[in-house]
């Protein structure tokens, strides 16, 4: 077999081993997703057994932000409506007061 041919059948042999682990992570991904397990870019490789940076490759990476964002919608609530309280607005006022003096005498103090 000539070099040319030698390298066709490893270039073949890379592109298998290739798509193989890809789609041992997109398995992966499927059941840390099945199993309510949560989904980082380090348990998906670890739960496929491949390298980290793989879950950072164009076509993966979309996949696992895909499922983290189903993750986080899907366990999200709405945080409950906070109604102001009179201490709460009167502290606020205060803090606004207190930050318009510092900026009256900041800005006299620029002017001379």
């Amino acid at each position: 077999m000539n070099r040319q041919g030698n390298s066709a059948v490893l270039a073949e042999a890379r592109r298998r081993d290739s798509l193989d682990k890809r789609q041992c992570v997109l398995t992966a991904l499927a059941t840390l997703e099945r199993d309510g397990a949560k989904i980082t870019h380090a348990a998906v490789p670890r739960t496929a057994g491949v390298s980290t940076w793989l879950t950072y490759t164009d076509g993966i990476r979309e996949h696992i932000q895909a499922a983290r964002h189903r993750q986080t919608s899907a366990t999200a609530t709405p945080p409950a409506p906070r109604t102001p309280t009179t201490a709460g607005l009167l502290a606020e006022l205060e803090l606004a007061r207190q930050e318009i003096k510092d900026l009256r005498q900041e800005r006299d103090r620029l002017r001379h």
